[in-house]
Formats: C-alpha cells, sequence, structure tokens
C-alpha cells in the first residue's frame, strides 16, 4: 500500500538518504535542498512517499503565487524503488492530495521535466498529464486538468 506522510523532525533524516539512480541526480534537486526550500515556500508541502512502513520517496508541491497554480515542484522514487510500480500510486496519491486540500479552486496541477528525462515523460503522460510548453529554462511545463 502506497501513503504520503508529512515530513517532520522523525522522518527528515530517513528522507534526506534518499536518492535517484546516478544517472538521473542531474535532473531533480536533492531531498535536504527541497526539504529546506520549502521552509520559505508559504503554503508549499513536502511529503514522504511510503510502501507499506518503508519510505521510498519524496514530493513537494504548492501553490505557486505567480500563477495561482498547483505545482508538483519535486517528485522521486529512490533508486532502489523504481521499477516496481510504484510512482503512479503515489503521483495520483498526490493528485487527490491536492484536490482534497482546495476542491473548490483546484482544476489543474502543473510540473517540469528535462526534455531528455524520457521515462518522467512516458510517466506523467500515462497518468494524463500534457504538455504545456517550454518553460523559460528550457524544461517541458505539463499540466493535469481534474474532470
Amino acid at each position: 500500500m502506497i501513503t504520503l506522510h508529512p515530513i517532520d523532525k522523525d522522518n527528515w533524516e530517513d528522507c534526506i538518504r534518499l536518492k535517484p539512480t546516478a544517472g538521473q541526480e542531474k535532473w531533480i534537486a536533492p531531498n535536504l535542498y527541497s526539504i529546506a526550500e520549502a521552509q520559505f515556500m508559504e503554503g508549499f508541502k513536502t511529503r514522504a512517499i511510503y510502501h507499506d512502513e518503508e519510505m521510498i520517496g519524496f514530493v513537494m508541491y504548492g501553490l505557486h503565487p505567480h500563477d495561482d497554480n498547483y505545482w508538483i515542484y519535486r517528485f522521486m522514487i529512490d533508486g532502489k524503488y523504481q521499477g516496481l510500480h510504484y510512482a503512479k500510486p503515489a503521483i495520483r496519491l498526490v493528485l487527490e492530495e491536492i484536490r482534497n486540500s482546495s476542491p473548490d479552486s483546484t482544476h489543474e496541477i502543473m510540473l517540469c521535466y528535462k526534455p531528455e528525462n524520457e521515462r518522467a515523460e512516458r510517466l506523467y503522460s500515462e497518468i494524463g498529464f500534457k504538455e504545456a510548453g517550454i518553460a523559460p529554462w528550457g524544461d517541458i511545463m505539463a499540466r493535469y486538468r481534474f474532470i
């Protein structure tokens, strides 16, 4: 079973030990950086992704003040847990949590990924994200719309 739990004083050190595969490190900020960054971004949340009792990943999301869209800033599954079909249920839980936190105002979720990150493109596309242009920094933007 996949669940989300807040990052707190009891699990943050486990979270910063999670790492993507060696080839993926260039595509995502370290979890320690993301946890620190979220402290200064009003309305952003950090969550640990668990499979049963084992922490397997991390996500950071929030309502961006410049465009009033929810953005998934970070999403990662630890390298040793990749390929075990945890990513899709985890992303779906994130989408559900965002929708439940603001059901009247949340109609779409945004995220970005590097153009060369084909695995991310495939994952997000299979969940229902649609390409929405290129960000000024060169990442592909994708949008998920709630029906």
